[in-house]
């Protein structure tokens, strides 16, 4: 029997449209996914709660777990600090438009980005988790970015994210959980227990790790996130906002480029943001890391803030006095 190319084209589009449904109705992935909007729930509610002027740190893991804002509060004078530290897998265009609400004039974001996210292309930027989360749970905000990121979000659902869905379903009933939940955090969103004696069951995965950063040309040749950085650049700029660049945290015993770091540098103030580098370039021996090379332990994670606030302080004077005078006077 002959098919015709038209019901051929037919049977693509029906079969197309079944996924779809399964992908956007009905399957799931709780254990994988589900931590994350219970974990931006309860940033964002701290960050709503808090006046300007305040610091928010956005990144990927590594700001969640080596950067703690409840220590950088007590430190700079009880500027109000939230951390917006998500996972890295998480496409930039999503994270920000999280925390786009909260951020308000005289507020200051802090943007230690991992090197990866750097080289983020667009494609993978509109196929990350984000993708799957909103076409599963707020089509709105799939359809506001455009019908190439409502069709790359359509053709991931496959036979093999369908299985690995119900299967997840069927676990997160018999009661597994994902890997951290809001209980991992504490009020301004920093995620807490890393210590290092439990980090001791990933030394070896941390011993023979061989990360490494990208090169100043691969930074410089990268497109697609970067238009994005540049982008939310642009809208916290326009509300009053202050953007300083950072480094992530990384191990002492990698080599990290003079040049990407002012490949870095000059694009941050190439938008007008500024520019941070701590004393060691953000990295610290492999023995301080928990169970990658961006999550520091808890100890070290301290030790990085008080040596991150020290940089901080001379460059947020201004917003320091003005939650000192604020406070004096009695306002919350």
């Amino acid at each position: 029997m002959k098919i015709s190319l038209l019901n051929l084209a037919g049977a693509c589009v029906a079969s197309l449209a079944v996924y779809v449904f399964i992908g956007g109705f009905v399957v799931d992935k709780p254990v994988s996914f589900g931590s994350i909007e219970p974990m931006f729930q309860k940033k964002l509610a701290y960050g709503s709660s808090q006046p300007s002027p305040k610091l928010i740190i956005i990144a990927g893991s590594n700001a969640r777990t080596s950067h703690r804002c409840a220590e950088l509060e007590q430190l700079l004078e009880q500027l109000p600090c939230v951390n917006g530290g998500n996972t890295a897998g998480l496409g930039l265009s999503y994270v920000f438009e999280r925390f786009d609400p909260i951020i308000k004039s005289g507020d200051v974001v802090y943007l230690p980005l991992e090197y990866q996210q750097y080289l983020t292309t667009k494609a993978e930027a509109l196929t990350g988790p984000d993708a799957a989360i909103l076409l599963r749970h707020d089509k709105t905000a799939l359809a506001r970015r455009g019908p190439e990121a409502v069709m790359r979000a359509a053709f991931m659902i496959d036979t093999s994210y369908i299985v690995d869905g119900l299967t997840e379903m069927a676990l997160h009933a018999a009661g597994l959980k994902a890997r951290f939940d809001a209980k991992s955090f504490d009020v301004q969103g920093d995620e807490i227990g890393l210590t290092h004696e439990r980090g001791r069951q990933f030394a070896n995965f941390i011993t023979n790790s061989r990360w490494k950063p990208p090169t100043a040309a691969a930074f410089s040749d990268a497109h697609g996130a970067k238009e994005i950085i540049t982008e939310f650049v642009r809208r916290c700029r326009q509300k009053g906002a202050r953007v300083i660049g950072g480094l992530p945290v990384s191990f002492d015993d990698v080599a990290l480029p003079d040049d990407l770091v002012d490949s870095i540098r000059k694009y941050y103030e190439s938008q007008g943001a500024e520019f941070l580098v701590l004393p060691g370039e953000s990295r610290y021996p492999r023995d301080h890391f928990y169970d990658s090379p961006f999550h520091l332990d808890e100890e070290m994670t301290i030790q990085h803030t008080r040596i991150l606030a020290d940089g901080l302080r001379p460059m947020l004077q201004q917003e320091i006095a003005s939650t000192a005078a604020r406070r004096a006077a009695g306002k919350p």
